[in-house]
């Protein structure tokens, strides 16, 4: 849904798979060199050189996913979507990526989506606070037409209260359980 600048998400991961497959040959060939070479060491070089190959790969299957953005962006026909819910079972790090739940109005339909776990809590507190938003809709794939950063400095003040509500459920939470201990 969230629609980000294609160098920036292809990139990424072609830079990686080639230094890894890189890497892995450098290894091979360092082993191959050595007469007290293991056979771990060979599968160990072989293993970073798939994982190359498979970042790659990776970035061919983003490649075409960003090509179905970049249709819906130009060819879609813009709605105004509604925010009902977000839920998270995704983390990187300590960092959880949300998904949202949202409905919009399309040919005398109400069709109600879910995205996939591609947003960040200031992105969540953003699109909870501001309540619709415009999305993009082409060939039934939907993509966020709207600029995030943007809509998050315009409602900083209300988004900073919606936060503020967060944080003191969250608190009200912690002492009560606290207090069952």
């Amino acid at each position: 849904m969230k629609f980000e600048k294609s160098y920036k998400v292809i990139l990424r991961p072609v830079l990686v798979g080639l230094v890894a497959i890189i890497l892995g040959i450098v290894l091979v060939v360092y082993y191959n060199s050595q007469e007290n070479a293991t056979t771990a060491s060979y599968f160990i070089s072989w293993a970073v050189v798939a994982v190359g190959i498979f970042m790659l790969l990776f970035a061919l299957y983003v490649s075409i996913m960003q090509i179905v953005k970049n249709r819906v962006s130009k060819f879609g026909t813009q709605y105004i979507a509604r925010y009902l819910s977000h839920e998270t079972n995704s983390s990187a790090g300590k960092v959880n990526y949300y998904s949202i739940t949202y409905t919009y109005h399309m040919d005398g339909m109400d069709y109600t989506k879910t995205s996939k776990e591609e947003f960040t809590w200031k992105e969540i507190l953003t699109l909870k606070t501001v309540k619709e938003f415009k999305i993009k809709v082409f060939n039934n794939k939907v993509i966020l037409d709207e600029d995030l950063n943007d809509t998050y400095i315009k409602y900083q003040k209300q988004i900073a209260e919606t936060e503020s509500k967060y944080n003191n459920a969250y608190r009200e939470v912690e002492d009560a359980l606290k207090k069952n201990k």
